[in-house]
């Protein structure tokens, strides 16, 4: 089934196929940032978020309660 922690858009799909299934998705708005060496960025709790690594990396999630 369906996870309540995990989104059902496929941002790396083409628009076209996103916007068909989702047609709010493209005026949703959203933050875009680019991270250099050194930087990290900090998510609050519950917050959606999409990673995506532009050279090697690693990351790190913790999550606690």
């Amino acid at each position: 089934g369906i996870t309540t922690n995990s989104s059902q858009v496929e941002l790396d799909a083409p628009a076209e196929e996103t916007s068909a299934l989702f047609p709010l998705f493209p005026s949703a708005p959203f933050l875009d940032c680019l991270l250099l060496p050194g930087q990290m960025l900090y998510i609050p709790p519950g917050w959606w978020h999409y990673v995506k690594s532009l050279t090697t990396s690693f990351s790190v999630s913790f999550w606690w309660q």
